[in-house]
């Protein structure tokens, strides 16, 4: 009893939001980047779509924190409509519901670094990247938090995941390090700004029952 008289009362947690910050993409844009960056044959991204292509990919290395394509819609600088596109996601932060949304910029070391080895310079080379954007924003609102962004909260949040995940990641590292002496893998840049426990019981946004690795 606090005071010896009344009830000690929990201290009640913020609501959280995501930010985000990511290259704009369109579907064609997608398929080049299967294609010319993961070596995935034209005719399969043809055939399964650039989204479940990208996707499956990214899947079968979810031990070093692939990216995800975000859907979002935005209006067109050149035509004013508004257009559908997906954002390649290369940087998170949480931060308090209310305050102002952090910057995320993409030009320090460590997220030059996991652009490039999901967004290969030489496929933003590419006629099809000219005049590409970095998009800085709130996670859609509407938007099941999942991938990567649900596995940095657990890894967060919960210690024997954590052991687990690092553990499953030195394991990928190894193997491709006896392939190849040169692999690095990298790591995507989060900023939990306050008591990471408390993620993923009060994040804004819906978050995925799939339950990562």
């Amino acid at each position: 009893m606090a005071d010896g008289n009344k009830p000690a009362t929990k201290k009640k947690c913020p609501l959280l939001d995501i930010a985000i910050g990511g290259y704009l993409l369109n579907l064609e844009q997608i398929a080049q980047l299967c294609i010319h960056g993961y070596g995935i044959p034209e005719h399969g991204v043809r055939h399964a779509g650039p989204l479940d292509c990208a996707d499956y990919h990214w899947h079968h290395r979810e031990a070093v924190d692939p990216p995800l394509l975000i859907p979002v819609h935005y209006t067109d600088l050149d035509t004013g409509k508004s257009s559908q596109g997906w954002i390649l996601l290369c940087r998170v932060i949480f931060f308090v519901r209310g305050t102002p949304r952090p910057k995320l910029p993409c030009t320090d070391p460590a997220t030059r670094a996991y652009i490039d080895a999901w967004f290969p310079p030489k496929v933003r080379e590419l006629n099809a990247f000219k005049g590409i954007r970095y998009i800085q924003t709130h996670w859609p609102r509407r938007q099941v938090v999942e991938g990567v962004v649900l596995t940095m909260i657990r890894v967060h949040r919960d210690p024997a995941f954590r052991c687990k995940y690092e553990k499953a990641r030195q394991a990928w590292i190894d193997y491709h390090k006896q392939r190849d002496p040169n692999y690095v893998a990298v790591r995507i840049r989060v900023y939990p700004l306050i008591d990471p426990a408390h993620m993923s019981l009060h994040l804004a946004s819906p978050v995925s029952s799939r339950v990562a690795r």
